[in-house]
């Protein structure tokens, strides 16, 4: 339609439809440079996005999963796991320069 990614789609997906069929073709990566201090998206600029056909083997690595020339539609997923395994809490860098900063603030 003649628009272009904007700012927050990095990471969704650019699709493709072939003989009725949803791929995904790409990841988005970024988009050309805006003036400093405007919001608006430049559609008419150029866009970059990963090429997701170039990384199914090392998907299929990590995933165990087999990609090879199968429609997506036949690709099955497995039962999510009944018991909610905990996961350590770790702040990020931006949660400890907070707490460093109220500590500091005292």
């Amino acid at each position: 339609n003649g628009s272009s990614v904007c700012n927050g789609d990095s990471g969704g997906g650019m699709f493709f439809n072939r003989d009725g069929m949803w791929f995904l073709g790409g990841i988005v990566s970024f988009q050309k440079f805006r003036k400093h201090g405007t919001n608006l998206c430049y559609t008419r600029g150029y866009a970059a996005f990963t090429n997701v056909a170039k990384y199914l083997d090392w998907m299929g690595y990590i995933t165990g999963m087999d990609f090879s020339e199968r429609p997506a539609a036949l690709v099955t997923t497995t039962e999510a796991p009944k018991k909610r395994e905990r996961v350590p809490y770790s702040p990020r860098v931006s949660d400890k320069k907070c707490y460093e900063h109220l500590r500091y603030r005292k």
